[in-house]
């Protein structure tokens, strides 16, 4: 396997914080390497592929289109930064879209191969996915504080800021885990 990038980009990604060299060879042994021209769509909105995809090299834009076929730029990803982990973590259509920006070298981890990992290294697989919690919440913590602060500065009508409430209260009320 050659590394591309690998080795540094598996230092420095937050997912494999508190692993050894050894731990993070491990798992670079389940992850197949993808290469994607520019423009290529790694993950169609609505699809359901169950992978996490670590970028190596390039730059991906991630968009989420309504029901006319408009779509907004929602962000835009670079080597080191993760996609796929909602559909990895819950087996549910994908909420956006990913498309190549420039030619990119990806590392994909799939479900199937992390439950592998899981099976006969719990503790790599608990760690992986402690800090896969840690991400996803860091990025609800910026959500949350986007829309707090739409809320606060917007001057639209009260109606909409009771659907912002609304939508706060189901997004963090709704934890029926059974």
């Amino acid at each position: 396997m050659t590394d591309d990038g690998l080795t540094a980009t598996l230092q420095m990604c937050q997912l494999f914080h508190g692993l050894t060299v050894e731990e993070r060879k491990q798992i670079e042994e389940l992850m197949t390497i993808e290469h994607h021209p520019a423009g290529a769509e790694i993950i169609h909105e609505g699809g359901d592929s169950q992978s996490l995809w670590l970028i190596v090299r390039g730059v991906c834009k991630v968009a989420r289109c309504n029901h006319l076929g408009q779509c907004k730029h929602l962000a835009t990803l670079e080597a080191g930064s993760l996609f796929g982990e909602m559909s990895f973590l819950h087996s549910a259509p994908h909420s956006a879209s990913v498309r190549t920006e420039a030619a990119v070298v990806l590392w994909r981890l799939t479900r199937e191969r992390f439950e592998r990992l899981h099976t006969h290294q719990p503790r790599i697989a608990y760690v992986v996915l402690s800090n896969l919690v840690t991400i996803l919440s860091q990025r609800l913590r910026k959500m949350d504080d986007w829309v707090c602060t739409i809320m606060e500065h917007n001057a639209e009508p009260v109606r909409h800021r009771e659907e912002w409430t609304e939508f706060r209260s189901r997004l963090f009320g709704d934890w029926n885990l059974m």
